[in-house]
């Protein structure tokens, strides 16, 4: 459900609200498409979002004010991919048809990808290429993340592979791990740092000293690893 917040007497904007089982405070989102959302705690009560945001509209109205002066980044189809994770780099050519839809042939003898089809749709290109990272996902990441998990000796459920904008990864309490696809993209110690990330929240489901304690026992070198984190945007082709 969308809410509405008035930034000025001329100017409104939508936002949602995000309860988070992790989530301790309040937190206000504002995605690099001017997307706001507010997380809150499971048990917190949705009025108090609502004040939250109102008392910080400024900030809102300043964020979104940054996004609306940024120059609109061109979208095209992507010639190549640079799968950093497994070290794989994967050209891509363009055959357009009549043919209303699009087919993926991949060649893993020169790591090539063929598109035929309405190739001039680039929502249907970006569909069919997260479909086939997806599926690469699912060949890479289970073996990895066993064996990392083996190594911790922390063991996991069940491991789900998903798409979100920006969202690397997720533990539920059921010990279920949710990874994106687009770690693909990140070097591997970056991606491993992801990994290990969510493998801790099996024991510790929070953010606490203990857990980044535990995460560094894994991984020596995971505040760097965060940082790099925060700009990833470099490795993943615009548009994905």
């Amino acid at each position: 459900m969308k809410y509405t917040l008035e930034l000025s007497p001329k100017v409104n904007c939508q936002y949602t609200l995000v309860r988070s089982s992790r989530a301790k405070y309040l937190r206000i989102k504002v995605s690099p498409e001017g997307n706001v959302s507010i997380v809150l705690p499971k048990r917190c009560k949705t009025q108090l979002a609502h004040d939250f945001i109102l008392q910080r509209k400024d900030w809102v109205r300043k964020c979104l004010h940054t996004i609306a002066q940024q120059t609109p980044i061109e979208i095209t189809a992507p010639t190549k991919l640079s799968l950093l994770l497994i070290d794989e780099y994967w050209t891509i050519t363009y055959k357009a048809t009549h043919h209303a839809g699009i087919t993926l042939i991949p060649s893993s003898s020169d790591k090539s990808l063929l598109l035929e089809g309405n190739t001039d749709n680039l929502s249907l290109v970006f569909g069919v290429l997260e479909k086939w990272l997806k599926n690469r996902a699912k060949q890479v990441f289970p073996t990895q993340l066993n064996s990392l998990s083996a190594k911790c000796k922390l063991p996991y459920n069940r491991l789900t592979i998903r798409g979100q904008k920006t969202r690397w990864g997720s533990c539920s309490a059921k010990k279920n791990i949710s990874l994106n696809y687009k770690l693909l993209f990140f070097p591997k110690e970056v991606t491993h740092y992801v990994f290990i990330h969510e493998l801790c929240h099996t024991i510790e489901m929070n953010h606490s000293q203990r857990f980044w304690n535990l995460v560094e026992k894994f991984d020596p070198n995971y505040s760097q690893h965060r940082l790099t984190l925060k700009d990833v945007s470099r490795f993943i082709p615009v548009g994905l």
